[in-house]
């Protein structure tokens, strides 16, 4: 099975965004961050790539896990259930703090 997760950029004014982590085919959401001025400094890039570098770390995990079970893929659910996981993570440690 392939899976391919996006982040995408929905811009709400001139100066906030939503970025998006999506699976376009499976129509799944695993998570959103709103960033203000995301495009001053790069902040809305550095964000995504923040998260999809965890998304690729959390995968690479599972894949070394299952070659060391003698398997070629990690177990979908559990790998998918990973990446939600640290996409929530990541998205709840990049709001403000009140």
């Amino acid at each position: 099975m392939v899976v391919e997760i996006s982040a995408v950029l929905v811009p709400v004014s001139k100066t906030r965004a939503s970025i998006m982590f999506v699976d376009n085919r499976a129509r799944t959401v695993y998570g959103q961050v709103y960033i203000d001025d995301y495009d001053q400094e790069g902040r809305g890039q550095r964000s995504a790539g923040d998260v999809m570098a965890a998304v690729r770390a959390a995968y690479e995990k599972d894949a070394a896990a299952a070659r060391a079970g003698q398997k070629s893929l990690p177990p979908v659910t559990q790998t998918l259930r990973n990446i939600s996981a640290v996409v929530g993570s990541k998205v709840r440690d990049a709001q403000p703090r009140s």
